[in-house]
C-alpha cells in the first residue's frame, strides 16, 4: 500500500480521482487497501431496496454508497451473470464520475465529491455511521447550478364530511425550475386531526402510479393529484395549508385559496357544496375596467352532501381590497333572482345553485398579483363553512 498511496496522491493533485471498492468483510470499522488511502475515493454496497449490504466495509471515513448487491454485469468471456460485492458498486461512482465531468468539465475532485455526498441518499449502517448512497441526477443538477422550484395548486378550495368520511380533491405541483424535482409529496400539517392519502393522475385526472408514493417532476412539467383527508373527530371549518414537498426544493409556498383546503366535519352528514368560479376572460381574474369599474365572476355550486340552509357571502380574505362586493343569485341561464350582501337558501342534496359576485373599484388600482389578491364566494352552514370558491383581481 506505501507504494500506491503517492500514486493515488499524485493522480488526485492532477484533478483524477481514484474510486475503489471498501472490501467484502463485513468490517464496522475499517475498509480495504487501497480504498483506505485517505486521496482515494472509498465504495461500499447498498442492496437495491437501499440497505446497506451486509458484507460492504464500512468506516467513518468511508466516502460513498453504491448499489453493489445482486448486480447484472459481464464476466469473462462473452457471458453475463448476476454478482455482488463492493466491486459491483465502484463501477456506479465512476460512471458517475464522468457523467458529472461531462456536464461540468472544470469541476474537481473535491467538488464531486462534494456534490455526490451533499445530494446522495444518506444510510446509516449498523455502527451508525451515515454515508451517502449516490443520486447522479441530483449531482449533475448541483453542481451545473441548476434548481427544481415548486408552485401548487388546489381545487376544490372546500369541502365539508361527516367524521371518518374521506374528503376527496385535486392538487398540481408545478415545476418551474430547471431541474427535477424528486420525491415529491403532498402531506398534513402537524396537528391537523385527519389522516391523508394521495395519489398521482395522468392529464384526465385518472389515478396512475401507486396510492401515497413521491413521485419526481421533470423541469417545466406538471403533475397531477388526487388526495383525500379523513377527519377523525369533529372539527369546525379549517384552512389547512397543505405540505407540498420534494427532497430538492423548498415547500410550496402557502397562499389561501390557491393552494390550501378548508375542511370541517361534522357527527352526521352536512350540506357539501362544490363551486367552481369562473371569469368572463376565462383565465381566472376578474379584470376591472378601471380603478372605479365593475367586474364579476359566476359560480356554479352543487350539493354533494345533506339538504340544509345555506348562506352565501363574498369577501376579499381579509386584504382590505379597495372595493365593495355584492352577491346575486342566478338562474343556469344568468337571469337575476335576488341581490344582496349575504344570502340564504335551502339547499337539497344533489341540487345544483348558481352566483354571480360583482366587484366595484372604489378609485384606487388593484395589483395584479394573483396569489394574494382574490376574491372568495363561501358557503356556510350552522356557522361552518361548507364550500368555497375564490379567482384573482385587478384593477388598472
Amino acid at each position: 500500500m506505501r507504494a500506491r498511496r503517492p500514486i493515488i496522491d499524485q493522480l488526485r493533485g492532477a484533478g483524477i480521482a481514484t474510486v475503489a471498492a471498501s472490501g467484502n468483510d463485513g468490517y464496522i470499522n475499517a475498509i480495504s487497501a487501497p480504498a483506505c488511502v485517505a486521496s482515494a475515493i472509498s465504495v461500499g454496497s447498498t442492496t437495491k431496496t437501499d440497505q446497506i449490504s451486509g458484507f460492504s466495509n464500512s468506516a467513518y471515513f468511508l466516502d460513498l454508497l453504491a448499489p453493489g448487491a445482486s448486480i447484472y454485469s459481464a464476466v469473462p468471456g462473452t457471458g453475463y451473470a448476476s454478482k455482488s460485492g463492493t466491486s459491483m458498486a465502484t463501477p456506479h461512482v465512476a460512471g458517475a464520475w464522468a457523467v458529472i465531468k461531462s456536464a461540468q468539465p472544470a469541476a474537481g475532485v473535491d467538488a464531486i465529491l462534494n456534490s455526490l455526498k451533499s445530494t446522495g441518499l444518506a444510510l446509516t449502517d449498523v455502527n451508525d455511521i451515515t454515508t451517502s448512497r449516490i443520486q447522479i441526477d441530483l449531482a449533475v443538477d448541483e453542481i451545473s447550478g441548476r434548481q427544481a422550484s415548486i408552485n401548487t395548486a388546489v381545487l376544490p378550495y372546500a369541502r365539508a364530511v361527516a367524521i371518518s368520511e374521506t374528503a376527496t380533491a385535486f392538487a398540481s405541483i408545478i415545476n418551474s425550475g430547471d431541474a427535477s424535482a424528486i420525491a415529491c409529496l403532498i402531506a398534513l400539517p402537524a396537528g391537523v386531526p385527519a389522516t391523508l392519502s394521495y395519489q398521482t393522475t395522468n392529464a384526465a385526472n385518472v389515478l396512475i402510479g401507486s396510492p401515497d408514493t413521491p413521485v419526481d417532476i421533470a423541469p417545466g412539467a406538471t403533475q397531477g393529484f388526487v388526495f383525500g383527508i379523513t377527519p377523525i373527530h369533529a372539527m369546525a371549518a379549517t384552512e389547512i395549508p397543505l405540505v407540498f414537498d420534494c427532497t430538492n426544493t423548498a415547500p410550496a409556498p402557502s397562499y389561501p385559496g390557491l393552494n390550501t383546503f378548508i375542511l370541517s366535519a361534522a357527527a352526521t352528514t352536512p350540506p357539501d357544496l362544490l363551486a367552481i368560479g369562473a371569469t368572463p376572460s376565462g383565465d381566472g381574474v376578474v379584470h376591472l375596467p378601471s380603478s372605479s369599474g365593475i367586474g364579476f365572476f359566476s359560480t356554479a355550486a352543487v350539493n354533494i352532501g345533506s339538504a340544509g340552509a345555506v348562506t352565501v357571502s363574498a369577501d376579499d380574505g381579509g386584504r382590505g381590497l379597495p372595493l365593495t362586493l355584492q352577491v346575486c343569485e342566478t338562474t343556469l341561464a344568468g337571469e337575476w333572482i335576488v341581490c344582496g350582501n349575504n344570502l340564504t337558501r335551502s339547499v337539497g342534496a344533489d341540487q345544483a345553485a348558481y352566483y354571480t359576485v360583482f366587484a366595484t373599484g372604489t378609485g384606487q388600482p388593484i395589483a395584479f398579483d394573483p396569489a394574494n389578491n382574490r376574491l372568495f364566494l363561501r358557503f356556510a352552514a350552522n356557522g361552518t363553512t361548507v364550500g368555497a370558491t375564490n379567482v384573482a383581481v385587478t384593477a388598472p
